[in-house]
């Protein structure tokens, strides 16, 4: 079996990308407990941590793979709204109940459901039934211990490529499946925003992002440039944004733009210290 992390470091050199090292604990590749006696360590009975990582921007979409010696599993955005859904195999991290529904009555597989008697069961049923996506499952789930999952605005999948040609197509097919399901681009609503301010306007709508690996990406993909700018017109407006925020319910939807600004401000600054 070729090892996943040679086939994800080289997919990143192809990219002009590099690989980072990281101990990712995920139950859907490694079944592990807590040691609650000595630093809440992870024990590991069977399986493997996800070892390395890689974020990176790839046909129109952000991805962050990760991979140990035996698994890959990659995913992103899309406007899926079928609640929690897995094929083949269920999520061990979410709940999910084994259910009757079929992908296009195909038989191969097994689906999982969050939600197998809500009021979005239909849609699950439906979006199941369309031929495109029954064509890109046939393509993603090659191997028995393959694993597809949908998520609210995301999907990914846990496979196990053996080149980088495999995970490239893999990534392909994925991709081509979210832009049939485009996400809706939730902006900032700032017609509360005061006049001293507007000015950070821009630098709300492109930087306060509520997603802490979204927001990540995209500090890691950025120049230094900017990293400096987004510091410097947050240091400035400081006092303004703290009287804005202190004079308004903290649901206010101007302060909670403001304090995820602030918030991605301060992890800049962070990046920015060792330079």
């Amino acid at each position: 079996m070729t090892d996943k992390i040679s086939i994800l470091r080289d997919f990143a050199r192809q990219i002009g990308k590099q690989t980072k090292s990281r101990n990712c604990y995920d139950a859907n590749v490694c079944d592990y407990s807590i040691d609650r006696q000595s630093s809440w360590k992870p024990i590991v009975h069977s399986g493997r941590p996800f070892l390395e990582r890689l974020r990176a921007e790839y046909v129109g979409h952000r991805i962050h793979p990760m991979a140990n010696p035996r698994d890959l599993c990659f995913g992103l955005k899309g406007g899926f709204d079928v609640g929690v859904c897995s094929i083949n195999h269920p999520n061990r991290i979410y709940p999910v109940k084994l259910t009757m529904l079929k992908v296009a009555g195909d038989p191969r597989w097994s689906v999982f459901s969050s939600r197998p008697g809500d009021k979005k069961a239909e849609g699950l049923r439906l979006f199941l039934q369309r031929t495109d996506v029954h064509e890109a499952i046939q393509r993603l789930i090659v191997g028995d211990s393959d694993s597809l999952h949908f998520f609210e605005g995301a999907v990914t999948l846990y496979s196990n490529p053996n080149s980088t040609e495999e995970l490239r197509s893999a990534l392909d097919c994925l991709a081509s499946l979210a832009a049939l399901f485009p996400p809706t681009l939730a902006a900032w609503s700032l017609r509360s925003l005061p006049n001293s301010l507007f000015g950070l306007a821009g630098l709300i709508q492109k930087w306060a992002i509520g997603d802490d690996s979204e927001r990540a990406d995209l500090l890691e993909e950025s120049p230094t440039s900017e990293l400096w700018d987004l510091v410097t017109a947050v240091d400035a407006h400081f006092e303004e944004i703290s009287r804005y925020r202190s004079s308004v319910e903290d649901s206010d939807e101007v302060a909670i733009a403001l304090g995820t600004l602030e918030e991605c401000a301060e992890e800049a600054r962070l990046m920015l210290k060792p330079k």
